[in-house]
């Protein structure tokens, strides 16, 4: 029986890759050979290239094998994430039923990118057991590194405002004004989310994640006399309204988004702050604190 790679799964796949580029004359591959280095790299080409007289027992073997390898060395980076990003700050050890279900995911996780963020939760968890719920896992299992980078470009967008410390995605401001016919005339002003890397397509996929909601909310009338807080990336502002009913339209991240969140850094998106900012002027009176 062939004697199995003990080099992760991305590793094996640039061999691969590399080793069918050398056998053809173009640089650029065929639906055909990247089928075959498929079939190869989870060693399921037996009918495709019949290079070998194995049984198909001596085959499921070397593919097991190998899968579990690879799941050996994704685990072994993540953990060394993990212990790389670590401190000497107080810490326990996470719930066991939750630590069988990350090392479950985990082990199946083979994206650079994404074994960061994996190194990173079980570092939190460690720091504060509870920190991340098995649904977070679950959703963070689902992510495709583009839904990553969406999720992060949400992040860098969000915002809080009021007591509620909940990420929030603004949108665009509402104020009711009185007519003289006594008939409030409506006038709202709206970001458009696309224009800050973040287009409605990729909203629409962190949505059916579960870490944004589906519905863009109203917020309930601003103050006049009462200065609401409103903290953009650590950068902390009061606004006052300008009319008696001014609102602020927003997306709400759901209670799994806002675990998620964590994982990142603090992130300013400088143009999103200067239109939001120019936004709220319109309809309130907004301080720097």
């Amino acid at each position: 029986m062939t004697t199995s790679s003990n080099k992760p799964a991305q590793e094996l796949a640039i061999k691969n890759t590399q080793n069918t580029a050398e056998k053809t004359s173009s640089t650029r591959r065929n639906a055909k050979q990247y089928t075959e280095a498929i079939a190869k790299l989870f060693v399921v080409n037996h009918l495709i290239t019949e290079t070998e007289e194995c049984s198909i027992e001596q085959r499921t073997q070397q593919r097991e094998q190998k899968e579990r390898e690879a799941q050996q060395a994704n685990l072994e980076k993540i953990l060394k994430i993990a212990y790389d990003v670590s401190n000497e700050d107080s810490a326990n050890m996470p719930d066991p039923d939750w630590l069988a279900q990350f090392m479950s995911i985990a082990k199946n996780i083979h994206s650079a990118n994404m074994q960061a963020l994996w190194g990173r939760v079980l570092k939190k968890e460690v720091i504060a057991p509870g920190s991340f719920s098995i649904k977070a896992l679950n959703t963070l299992k689902n992510m495709t590194k583009k839904d990553a980078h969406a999720f992060q470009h949400a992040c860098s967008l969000s915002c809080s405002f009021g007591t509620d410390q909940g990420r929030k995605l603004l949108t665009g401001a509402i104020s009711h004004k009185m007519s003289l016919l006594v008939i409030p005339k409506r006038e709202q002003s709206k970001l458009t989310l696309g224009q800050y890397q973040l287009p409605y397509h990729e909203l629409l996929s962190l949505i059916e994640l579960g870490i944004i909601h589906a519905s863009e909310l109203e917020s309930g009338s601003i103050s006049q006399h009462q200065a609401l807080p409103l903290n953009y990336q650590n950068h902390h502002f009061k606004i006052l309204a300008n009319s008696k009913i001014s609102t602020l339209t927003y997306y709400r991240f759901t209670p799994t988004g806002n675990e998620l969140a964590h994982l990142l850094p603090v992130s300013l998106y400088e143009g999103y702050q200067t239109d939001l900012i120019n936004l709220l002027s319109r309809y309130f009176m907004v301080e720097s604190s």
